[in-house]
């Protein structure tokens, strides 16, 4: 009488859902925040970015880019609202595309650079969370469940 693998696992997750859980088992669930993201979350995540300095940077960088999408915004109302004469003429085309062209790569280069940081900053934290697990006590390996280990690392 042959079983097939799924049968076979089928049965093997029928018997640890049985189980019946201890106060053990209860006090090792590992416990989930949810609402509100604690300020020291997002502190901890600013310093992995590169500090106040980089954040500092990073929100007038972004600011300077909005900005130059709203002047750019009115420039092309302005001219929109130009005499249809003076509308054809290089002062109009010039200030038009020269603004739009600064718009564009300001965009890029914070595309690029959020992307940067964000990546620089999930490394540095990574790095971190191995540092501490490999520097941890047996205990925790041993009260902790290696799946709940490898999905903190996978998730977070």
């Amino acid at each position: 009488f042959l079983t097939t693998k799924t049968e076979h696992m089928d049965t093997i997750s029928n018997a640890i859902e049985n189980q019946p859980i201890t106060k053990e088992m209860d006090e090792q669930k590992e416990k989930r925040g949810t609402g509100i993201v604690q300020w020291k979350t997002w502190e901890a995540y600013g310093m992995a970015l590169g500090g106040k300095s980089t954040l500092l940077f990073f929100f007038l960088f972004f600011a300077i880019t909005q900005s130059g999408l709203l002047v750019l915004i009115v420039e092309v109302g302005t001219w929109a609202e130009a005499p249809s004469d003076s509308q054809n003429t290089g002062y109009w085309l010039s200030i038009v595309l020269g603004m739009s062209a600064a718009v564009i790569l300001l965009s890029i280069t914070r595309a690029q650079m959020t992307f940067h940081l964000l990546i620089e900053a999930s490394k540095r934290l990574h790095d971190q969370m191995l540092n501490s697990v490999l520097r941890s006590r047996i205990d925790f390996f041993d009260t902790n469940p290696l799946g709940r280990i490898l999905n903190r690392f996978s998730a977070d």
